[in-house]
């Protein structure tokens, strides 16, 4: 075997590790812990990516966090994950300006307009980005979402799902779609793309695709427990109950994650997995 062909298998072994992130005390929040696996050999390359910041705005107020799932290649999701957390903090000083909703959409097509500079025709992403923040004695969780990276929350032992998945098997993304131009072909856009709603997918973006996200505000109150922020890779295989249920009990978010991903390899996912869980 020739150095070239050892260097590859190297390259996608340590691709395929699981990595994890665990940390506690954060500004407004208890501790968040992240966890991915690629899923080799299943996929051989690490599509899904995340952000967090702790006390994003420097006065001990609000947390920023997100999950990414790329399609088509890595280009897109490896540009969002760097630019959107920067737009967002950056052009924040507009949230009390504008209404929720209009923030995020602008900070959305911003983002996904600049990826017109680097090549985006066939590529993209999906998105969930949360920000926790203290608001006037009070903590809301704002829960921004494109596509089928979902987030749910656990609320007083309740699974409360948090966004919307944007597929072309939805009857309303359906209708969507038809009146922007597109079709639906075998639940795909064009028959070519799932998800509905996406960063990037330049060409498809005059036939239905949309950048507009979905917003879901929710105030934490002491029956928020905490919120789990996934890829597709773990919904395809557990409800959102089932998550709830799989992970209510254990110590900490850590150990949450931990469980999640294991269920999903032994239950048949076939993609990338990816799990956040901030615990409030």
């Amino acid at each position: 075997m020739g150095l070239k062909a050892k260097y590859l298998i190297y390259q996608i072994m340590m691709n395929s590790k699981v990595k994890s992130e665990f940390l506690q005390k954060l500004a407004c929040c208890s501790e968040y812990a992240y966890r991915e696996d690629t899923n080799f050999p299943i996929r051989n390359q690490m599509e899904d990516s995340h952000y967090y910041k702790d006390n994003c705005f420097e006065d001990g107020t609000a947390c920023l966090f997100a999950v990414f799932d790329g399609h088509g290649g890595i280009d897109v999701v490896e540009y969002i994950t760097k630019i959107l957390p920067e737009t967002f903090l950056r052009d924040f000083k507009q949230f009390n300006t504008l209404k929720p909703n209009e923030y995020f959409e602008q900070i959305f097509k911003k983002v996904d307009d600049q990826l017109k500079l680097v090549g985006a025709a066939e590529i993209g992403a999906t998105c969930c980005l949360t920000l926790l923040r203290k608001e006037d004695n009070k903590r809301k969780c704002y829960i921004a979402n494109l596509g089928d990276t979902r987030a749910v929350m656990n609320i007083d032992g309740k699974a409360v799902r948090m966004t919307v998945d944007h597929k072309g098997i939805d009857p309303e993304e359906q209708a969507r779609v038809k009146r922007e131009g597109g079709t639906i072909v075998r639940g795909r856009v064009m028959g070519q793309l799932a998800v509905t709603r996406a960063f990037g997918d330049l060409d498809l973006k005059t036939v239905g695709v949309s950048v507009k996200p979905d917003l879901k505000v929710q105030e934490i109150t002491p029956q928020c427990k905490y919120i789990i922020m996934a890829s597709d890779g773990l919904w395809d295989v557990v409800d959102d109950q089932k998550a709830v249920d799989i992970t209510r009990g254990l110590k900490n978010s850590d150990e949450m994650t931990k469980e999640l991903l294991q269920y999903a390899l032994k239950n048949g996912s076939r993609d990338n997995i990816s799990i956040l869980i901030v615990m409030f």
